[in-house]
């Protein structure tokens, strides 16, 4: 009676291990969105800091919606980093769907030279980019990563 008791467990439990090695979780898991800066504009300069809204847009070529925690990014403009932070502003991003996201960014007065250079060389005109960083889901563990370079136009309006 045992035995055909501990046949039974062992039975159960390679059916199990079977069925679960043949489970598609690549399927499952979530692509990262293809996320671009499509713009940077100067809001405000004071004394010690400079504030800037980084617009960024993000396609989620997934069939499901990613429901993202966070996002830290670096932006490098003409191949130096210029700044960067982390949004803990949660947001959904629909499937098969494009958003775009506006994200107050605050630079301070040790920064302020490297960007007067940039702005000398580039007042006016684009400037290439490169947009390094990861998206953090709630109900997914790897951070999605992500890099996109290309060229945007510098707003200095204020």
């Amino acid at each position: 009676m045992i035995n055909l008791y501990k046949i039974s467990i062992l039975f159960v439990l390679s059916t199990f291990i079977t069925a679960c090695s043949n489970f598609p979780l690549k399927e499952l898991a979530p692509i990262t969105p293809q996320i671009s800066l499509t713009g940077l504009k100067l809001r405000q300069v004071n004394l010690l800091e400079q504030y800037f809204e980084l617009q960024l847009e993000l396609a989620n070529p997934n069939a499901f919606t990613l429901p993202i925690a966070q996002l830290n990014y670096a932006v490098y403009l003409n191949g130096k980093e210029f700044f960067k932070g982390l949004s803990d502003a949660a947001f959904s991003l629909p499937a098969k769907e494009t958003k775009q996201l506006n994200i107050e960014v605050v630079t301070d007065l040790m920064d302020i030279f490297q960007q007067l250079r940039v702005w000398q060389q580039n007042l006016n005109k684009t400037v290439n980019y490169r947009l390094v960083g990861g998206m953090k889901l709630t109900n997914w563990a790897p951070v999605l990563t992500f890099e996109e370079m290309g060229a945007i136009p510098l707003d200095f309006a204020q």
